[in-house]
């Protein structure tokens, strides 16, 4: 589960540092990581979750050693009760960094 330390925006107060709860609607939702030390070879995932449940994951394998994007996106439903969040799996041996700049490391949802 991927908390934020940095929010850029939240009209409406409806972000706390690990989750989304919008009003009802549908909503295009995307969230990206840059990741640094990820192992050639490791497998690493970038996922959308809402309450819990997985709605879209996409994955991405390390050609060598150094830095990967990870990015995911979709249009969802929201009942103005839902939880959404963002998790990310990383493989490989080694220490992993998921860099914290918002233009690295990202989730947004807007109107759609």
């Amino acid at each position: 589960l991927v908390t934020f330390a940095q929010v850029d925006r939240n009209l409406g107060g409806f972000f706390s540092d690990n989750q989304w709860t919008p009003p009802p609607g549908r909503y295009r939702i995307s969230a990206g990581a840059l990741v640094a030390n990820a192992g050639a070879g490791s497998n690493n995932a970038i996922a959308i979750y809402k309450n819990g449940v997985l709605l879209r994951q996409s994955a991405l394998q390390a050609n060598g050693n150094g830095s990967i994007t990870l990015t995911v996106d979709g249009e969802f439903y929201a009942s103005g009760a839902d939880a959404f969040s963002v998790m990310i799996t990383l493989g490989g041996a080694g220490d992993k960094t998921i860099t914290s700049p918002a233009s690295n490391t990202w989730f947004e949802g807007k109107p759609a």
